[in-house]
């Protein structure tokens, strides 16, 4: 707690608070650009916009929330979509705004990105709504669509010949916030207090429970999520404080984190295809490298690449292998 008498503790509180400020005014400027893609297509000044980046950074929030602002209706949709339930929102919404959300797999599929071409695409003369396509059930469907498409995903859009002309139509944005702007933000909402239902979690507790997650993050090494806070920190605070948790809320919360740790671990192979092969390859050298290096005995090495990377014994040895050979 900081006090008169302790104008060190006071001057180290004002520089965190000049810090934040600052990150959320710098965030704030890269969320001006999401919030004028999202408006861009609710105006119809565009067909469509792509967003991507981690997961937790308010990516749907801020999109959510820029739609309502603007009083434009839109059809959410989240999760597992096929071809044919897309030209269905397609059919259903011709003339509006269609949010997707999460639906990376969407776009392994080539009948759904010539679906979303023609969607994006410029009609002969510029104007009007676009002719969608779809050939099922022994005949030939269309649809005059002239609304517009938001998709937020967590991935990245691959390359290939579709995919290419499909990126090409529409805006196109990264968003990729840092650890000092995704710290502001987290305090930033806490110190409004959180309610759910009947939940209510001042902002003084709400700010205890987010210092408690962004110190437990940077011990971790995990990037921070606003959804772990959200969605899991809180309510496990407001569980322990009206008796119902055997277990103190800090603990909880921790679990929650390590056990996100592990699922990143575990879970890193699955997200190579959003990285090139190269990238993953040299970084993959670059760890048994520094694995040889501190532990001379190879079951330790075996072990800790097991640990870190979830990966065979075998690929640890084709990567040093491959390591010789660059030094022979």
């Amino acid at each position: 707690m900081r006090t008169n008498e302790d104008p060190q503790s006071s001057d180290n509180g004002d520089d965190l608070v000049d810090a934040d400020a600052t990150a959320l005014a710098e965030l704030d400027a890269r969320l001006s650009v999401v919030r004028d893609r999202v408006k861009g297509v609710a105006l119809g000044f565009n067909t469509g916009f792509y967003l991507c980046g981690r997961a937790g950074t308010s990516k749907t929030y801020t999109v959510t929330d820029t739609l309502q602002r603007a009083a434009r209706p839109f059809q959410y949709h989240r999760g597992h979509l096929t071809p044919l339930g897309l030209f269905d929102l397609l059919s259903d919404y011709p003339n509006g705004l269609i949010f997707l959300d999460d639906v990376s797999h969407l776009l392994k599929s080539d009948v759904a990105q010539q679906l979303l071409l023609a969607a994006l695409g410029k009609n002969a003369e510029a104007h009007g709504p676009r002719v969608v396509r779809y050939r099922r059930q022994g005949g030939d469907h269309e649809v005059k669509f002239s609304g517009g498409i938001v998709i937020v995903s967590n991935l990245p859009i691959s390359t290939g010949p579709l995919l290419d002309a499909f990126k090409s139509r529409l805006n196109y944005l990264v968003f990729d916030p840092t650890e000092e702007q995704m710290t502001a933000l987290m305090r930033h909402l806490a110190s409004k207090g959180w309610r759910s239902g009947s939940q209510v979690i001042g902002p003084d507790d709400c700010l205890e429970v987010c210092e408690h997650v962004i110190a437990e993050s940077i011990r971790l090494n995990v990037s921070l999520d606003i959804r772990v806070l959200v969605d899991k920190a809180l309510p496990d605070f407001a569980q322990y404080r009206d008796g119902h948790a055997e277990t103190h809320w800090r603990d909880l919360v921790t679990s929650t984190m390590e056990c996100r740790l592990t699922e990143l671990r575990h879970s890193a192979e699955a997200r190579q295809p959003a990285m090139t092969q190269l990238r993953q390859k040299m970084s993959d050298q670059a760890l048994v490298a520094a694995l040889v290096e501190q532990f001379p005995a190879l079951e330790d090495q075996k072990t800790e690449w097991a640990r870190l990377t979830g990966k065979s014994v075998r690929t640890l040895f084709r990567h040093k292998a491959e390591l010789q050979g660059m030094t022979e």
